[in-house]
C-alpha cells in the first residue's frame, strides 16, 4: 500500500530551493506529525545581553546566557486539531545526527493566545538540552486551528550549530474527528523571574538560596501534568496554595558536581482529576538553590514550571490584548530576535 505523505509547506522564503530554506513546515497524515525545521543560517551571532524575551522554559544548563544566538521565525499552522506530543531533533549539515546538547533552547510561541499567569503570548511549547519526548494520552490535546500564528524561537551557540544544520521539531496532532473528543488542556508557565520583554534568568548567589513569586489565576481548572526548569545547583521547585496546603514538588535530578541532569515529569491525571486551581486564591512558587560553586553566577538562575492545565470553562481564557502595555513588551523582547541579521 502506497503511503500518503501530504505536504502542507509553508515557506516562508519562496525563491531558495527547499534544502537551503530558513524555516520550512510540512504535515505528515501518515504519522499524524507537524514538522517544524529551522536550517542555521551562515553568519549566526550571539544576541545581545538583555534582549532575551523569550519568556519560555529554557530547559538549558550553566547559566549566563551571553553567547548565543536567537532567531525568531513566523509561521501560519496548518490544519484543525489538537497537540498531543512532542520531540526535538538536531541534525549536521551532512545529515547525521547531533547530541540535543549543541541546543540552548527552542520555543514554539501562539500569538493568538494569552498566558494564563504571565501578560505574555503563549508558549506553546519549549524544549532545552535535556528535554525528553513528550507525549500525552490521546484523551487530552491542546486545540490549535489552522492559520494560528506561530513562531519558533531557536537558541544555539553559533559554535555549536554550524550552518545548514537543521533543528526539528516533531509535533503530534489528532484530527476534528477524534471520537471521544478529548479534553481541552493548555500549557501554563509560571516563572519566579518574569519580566515583560526581558529574560527571566537572575544572578544565583553563593550557598543555599530561594526565590519565589506570589500569583493567582483567573478562572478554575487542574492541573494534570507537570514539568520543571532549572539550571545547575537548582534543586527543587514547590508550588503551594498561601494559607493552604502544598500542590506539588519537583525535585532535580543532579551530578554529583550539581549539574542538571534533568527534571522529571509528573503526571496527576492519569489515575485521578489531577490538583485544582482556582481564581480567588492566592498561589506561591518556590524555587531552591544550592550553589556550590563558590562564586555568584551572572544569569545562573531560572525557576520555571509548565502545567498541562484543564480549565472547567475554556471560554473564559483571557485574551491577548496587544495594547496591553505588559504584552506589548514581551511581543518587542520577542521581536527584537526576527530583526536580527544572521
Amino acid at each position: 500500500m502506497l503511503a500518503s505523505l501530504v505536504l502542507a509547506s509553508l515557506l516562508l522564503h519562496a525563491a531558495p530551493p527547499p534544502d537551503t530554506l530558513p524555516l520550512r513546515v510540512s504535515v505528515d497524515s501518515t504519522r499524524y506529525e507537524v514538522l517544524i525545521e529551522y536550517r542555521v543560517e551562515p553568519g549566526a551571532q550571539p544576541t545581545p545581553s538583555g534582549t532575551e524575551g523569550e519568556h519560555g522554559d529554557h530547559d538549558g544548563h550553566g547559566g549566563d546566557h551571553s553567547g548565543h544566538s536567537q532567531r525568531l521565525l513566523r509561521f501560519d499552522w496548518p490544519l484543525d486539531g489538537w497537540l498531543r506530543g512532542a520531540r526535538v531533533e538536531l541534525e549536521a549539515p551532512d545529515g547525521s545526527a547531533l547530541p540535543q546538547e549543541r541546543l540552548h533552547h527552542v520555543n514554539l510561541l501562539n500569538f493568538d493566545r494569552r498566558q494564563l499567569v504571565h501578560p505574555a503570548v503563549e508558549r506553546l511549547y519549549a524544549a532545552g538540552q535535556e528535554t525528553r519526548p513528550v507525549m500525552f494520552p490521546a484523551t487530552v490535546g491542546t486545540p490549535i486551528r489552522r492559520g494560528a500564528r506561530l513562531g519558533l524561537l531557536a537558541a544555539f551557540a553559533p559554535a555549536d550549530l554550524a550552518p545548514g544544520s537543521v533543528i526539528r521539531v516533531r509535533l503530534k496532532w489528532m484530527p476534528m474527528t477524534m471520537t471521544p473528543r478529548p479534553v481541552d488542556v493548555y500549557p501554563v508557565l509560571v516563572d519566579v523571574g518574569f519580566r515583560p520583554g526581558m529574560s527571566p534568568a537572575y544572578e544565583l548567589p553563593v550557598g543555599r538560596s530561594s526565590r519565589e513569586l506570589t500569583f493567582s489565576v483567573p478562572l478554575s481548572g487542574r492541573v494534570l501534568a507537570v514539568g520543571g526548569h532549572m539550571h545547575d545547583y537548582g534543586e527543587s521547585l514547590t508550588l503551594e496554595e498561601v494559607g493552604g496546603g502544598e500542590v506539588f514538588t519537583l525535585r532535580a535530578e543532579l551530578e554529583e558536581d550539581g549539574r542538571m541532569r534533568g527534571i522529571p515529569l509528573r503526571l496527576f491525571g492519569v489515575s485521578g482529576r489531577g490538583r485544582a486551581l482556582r481564581p480567588g486564591r492566592e498561589y506561591r512558587l518556590r524555587v531552591v538553590y544550592d550553589n556550590r560553586s563558590g562564586t555568584p553566577i551572572k544569569d545562573g538562575a531560572m525557576g520555571e514550571v509548565a502545567l498541562l492545565f484543564a480549565p472547567d470553562r475554556p471560554d473564559e481564557w483571557p485574551q491577548a490584548d496587544p495594547a496591553d502595555p505588559l504584552i506589548a513588551a514581551d511581543l518587542e523582547g520577542l521581536s527584537a530576535h526576527e530583526r536580527a541579521t544572521h
